[in-house]
C-alpha cells in the first residue's frame, strides 16, 4: 500500500491553492492530504509565537489523527522548513521529501533591501513629524515587497521574525531521505542558486528546474510540478 501525500503549504498560502496538484496526486493513486498550518485560514497558532519546531509538532499531531506512519512530503516555500527539519529529526516518518521555492540557505540582502533598510532609517528620524511614521512605513514595507507581513496580526508577525531567525541549514546535511529538489527558472523570491546548495548540502537529493515558473510553480504550473513529483516518488 502506498504511503500517502501530505503537502505542507507556503507562508499564509491557503490549502485550496494546491487543490490542482492535490488532484492529480490523488488520480494517480495516493491518499493526499493538504492541512492548513497554524495561523492560516480557521487554523489558529498553537502560541502566541511559534518556531519551527512547534510547527513539526502539529504535523506529527496531524499524523496521528490520520493514524499516519510514514508519509511522503511535497513542501513549498515555509512548508520546506518544516519538512525539512522534520526529515532530519524523524527519518522514520518521511519516505520522501520535496522541496520547491524553500528558504532553507540564508539570503544576502539585494542592494536595492539594503538601501531601503537605510532610508527607513533616515526616514525615522526626519519624516516622521511631517509625514507620518505610520505612513512611510507603509511605504516601505509595500517597497520591500513585504505588504502581506505588515497586514498581519502582530503574533503572526512575531512568529514570522522567530521563524526566519532561525537557521536550517544545518539540518540540510542530517537528511537522509530520497529528496527531490524542484524549482522555478525565474524564481526571484528565492532565487535557484538557493535550490542548487540545498543540493549540494542534502546528501540523497536530486535537483530539477521547471522553465520559466516562478516561485508559485506548484500553482502557477500544477501539470509541470505535479509531472516532476510523480516521476520522482513513484
Amino acid at each position: 500500500m502506498k504511503n500517502p501525500i501530505i503537502i505542507l503549504h507556503g507562508w499564509r498560502v491557503e490549502n485550496s491553492r494546491y487543490s490542482q496538484i492535490k488532484k492529480t496526486f490523488e488520480e494517480n493513486g495516493f491518499k493526499v492530504f493538504a492541512p492548513n498550518l497554524p495561523g492560516v485560514g480557521d487554523e489558529k497558532l498553537t502560541k502566541d509565537v511559534m518556531k519551527i519546531d512547534d510547527y513539526i509538532n502539529f504535523v506529527l499531531d496531524f499524523y496521528k489523527k490520520q493514524k499516519i506512519e510514514k508519509a511522503i512530503l511535497v513542501c513549498h516555500s515555509f512548508g520546506g522548513r518544516v519538512g525539512a527539519k522534520l526529515a532530519a529529526k524523524y527519518p522514520e516518518k518521511v519516505e520522501k521529501l520535496v522541496l520547491t521555492g524553500t528558504p532553507l540557505i540564508k539570503q544576502l540582502l539585494s542592494s536595492k533591501k539594503k538601501m531601503l533598510i537605510f532610508l527607513s532609517g533616515i526616514v525615522k528620524k526626519t519624516l516622521k513629524l511631517s509625514f507620518g511614521e505610520t505612513r512611510m512605513r507603509k511605504i516601505l514595507y509595500y517597497l520591500l515587497n513585504e505588504w502581506d507581513y505588515y497586514k498581519a496580526p502582530e503574533n503572526i508577525r512575531e512568529t514570522f521574525k522567530a521563524i526566519i531567525a532561525e537557521d536550517i541549514a544545518p539540518n540540510l546535511s542530517k537528511i537522509k531521505t530520497p529528496t527531490l529538489i524542484v524549482w522555478g527558472e525565474k524564481d526571484t523570491f528565492v532565487p535557484k542558486s538557493i535550490g542548487k546548495q540545498i543540493n549540494d548540502k542534502i546528501i540523497n537529493s536530486r535537483y530539477v528546474e521547471v522553465e520559466n515558473a516562478t516561485h508559485k510553480l506548484p500553482y502557477e504550473n500544477p501539470e509541470e510540478f505535479a509531472k516532476v513529483v510523480l516521476d520522482f516518488i513513484k
